[in-house]
């Protein structure tokens, strides 16, 4: 993936600048990063906030784990979860 490829996802996926440095996601959204190399792949699911660092992607999951990828293995992303225009149900009885 190139890094303007990136930057689209960032932007894409509504995500915003974290007082980590890192760009957030909304609440309710989520992030899975899909990367190949030599073969091997790799599905790092549940992402809550990322960072591009040159060549590298800092990831934060939800459980605070931390992943360092290469942005050049990295093939595709997807995003689940509602966005700021129309967030997620919320499990329950509306009122």
């Amino acid at each position: 993936m190139t890094k303007e490829m990136f930057q689209a996802m960032v932007t894409r996926a509504e995500c915003s600048d974290a007082d980590s440095g890192r760009s957030a996601l909304p609440d309710g959204r989520s992030m899975t990063l899909y990367l190949s190399r030599d073969g091997a792949s790799l599905q790092v699911s549940r992402v809550s906030e990322l960072k591009l660092d040159g060549g590298i992607i800092e990831a934060i999951d939800h459980k605070g784990e931390l992943f360092m990828l290469a942005l050049a293995d990295l093939f595709a992303a997807s995003v689940t979860g509602g966005s700021k225009e129309n967030p997620a149900r919320k499990a329950g009885f509306l009122g």
